[in-house]
Parts: structure tokens; sequence; C-alpha cells
């Protein structure tokens, strides 16, 4: 599996990495330092943001009927925690970070607009769900 770039290395020269920045920068998107065992999401909340992990481990999870939690997914840096529930009105899964973290929140109404989904993020958020 061929591996993205980091969006966080300045000097990466791939048009996905500089229009992913980009347009975190037009949206005036800040990092957002997380510590250890920090829920971002509950399940069934109504879906704000995704997540683009710039350090860090974040875990989706849901919970069982008896009360205990089933991972799902696990996120590193450069994988969109939350992608999975883009569009829908609840978010089917919580997500919590693994231990000290740092995340980027794009509200989805960012990511809904045109100034945001260039082609090159579209393909890096394609790449990514797959």
């Amino acid at each position: 599996m061929a591996h993205l770039p980091d969006i966080s290395n300045r000097d990466a020269t791939t048009s996905v990495a500089a229009a992913i920045r980009y347009a975190l920068k037009r949206q005036n998107i800040e990092p957002v330092s997380l510590g250890a065992q920090v829920d971002i999401q509950h399940e069934g909340d109504r879906p704000k943001s995704m997540y683009l992990v710039k350090s860090g481990w974040i875990y989706s999870y849901a919970l069982l009927a008896d009360g205990q939690r089933q991972i799902l997914f696990l996120h590193q840096a450069g994988d969109i925690a939350g992608l999975a529930d883009f569009g829908v009105e609840r978010v089917s899964c919580s997500l919590r970070s693994m231990g000290g973290c740092v995340v980027l929140p794009i509200p989805i109404t960012a990511i809904a607009t045109a100034d945001f989904l260039t082609p090159e993020i579209i393909t890096y958020f394609l790449q990514k769900s797959a």
C-alpha cells in the first residue's frame, strides 16, 4: 500500500500535501493537543468535525450491550478519524486518544465547500477511506 504524504512536512513537494495545508490555513484550522484517554466524540453525537491526526494515535470504538468497548479502527498520523461518518445524521462510533496526540479538527461545514474540496483533497480522502 502506498504511503500518503506527511502533510505537516513543510518540505513536502506533493500537490496533495500542499493542497491540504493550504485548505487548512484558509479555514483557520489550528492543531489541538489532547492528553491520553480523551474522548473526542461519542457514538450517537451529531458529526461536527473530522479529525486529521497530526501526531499520536486515536481509536474509534463502539460500546457493546454488556458495556464493553470494541475497538473498530486505529488512526495514526496522517489518518482522518471520523471520515466514515461524513454525511450522516449521527456518528456510528466514539473517538478517543490513546496517548498524547495532536489533531486538526476539520469542521464538516468546511469539508462540504468547494473551497476545501479540491481534486487533490478529494483524492486524499478517497485513498484514506479505501
